[in-house]
């Protein structure tokens, strides 16, 4: 019951936004970092942090969706009887997009910050926690500046995302 109530509370959201047009949403939206390769992040977080007992769930205020995640529910298949959204079916683009939507969410004015140069990237909860340097349930995930997830994520924070940091952080088993 508490799955179908939070798709009703996320569905009316959607309508209500849809009900304003772009300029009147767009002044007041924080900048997010490009969203153009967030798919390698996206890979990255998926792997590192979307387990079930992590962030694959919907019940933390970072979710990251996936392949090996949480399955973002897509209504663009509800009509179709033969669609099964199981742990075959690759990553979609609509989870790499809530992805990326729920890391922009996460701190949304200290992310409009860090993307217009007036603040620093360390300072995001989605830098600090995986180094521990805030309150972590995962524990660490990689140190400050010593492993190539670090550098993925700070890279496209940065806006200068080195993709092959991205690659070659999946390489580690």
């Amino acid at each position: 019951m508490k799955g179908a109530r939070r798709l009703f509370v996320a569905l009316v959201s959607i309508a209500l936004i849809g009900c304003f047009s772009e300029a009147e949403l767009g002044s007041a939206q924080a900048l997010c970092p490009p969203a153009d390769d967030f798919r390698a992040v996206n890979n990255v977080l998926e792997r590192r942090c979307g387990t079930l007992d992590c962030h694959g769930s919907p019940y933390r205020p970072f979710i990251v969706f996936g392949q090996t995640a949480y399955r973002r529910p897509d209504l663009s298949h509800i009509d179709n009887p033969n669609y099964f959204p199981g742990g075959l079916e690759a990553t979609t683009d609509h989870e790499v997009r809530g992805t990326y939507e729920s890391a922009c969410g996460l701190e949304p004015e200290e992310m409009d910050a860090v993307v217009r140069g007036e603040g620093k990237a360390e300072s995001l909860s989605i830098v600090r926690k995986p180094r521990l340097q805030s309150k972590h349930k995962g524990g660490r995930i990689w140190g400050a500046g010593t492993t190539e997830g670090d550098r993925c994520i700070l890279t496209w924070l940065t806006g200068a995302l080195e993709k092959e940091a991205c690659k070659n952080e999946l390489r580690v088993p």
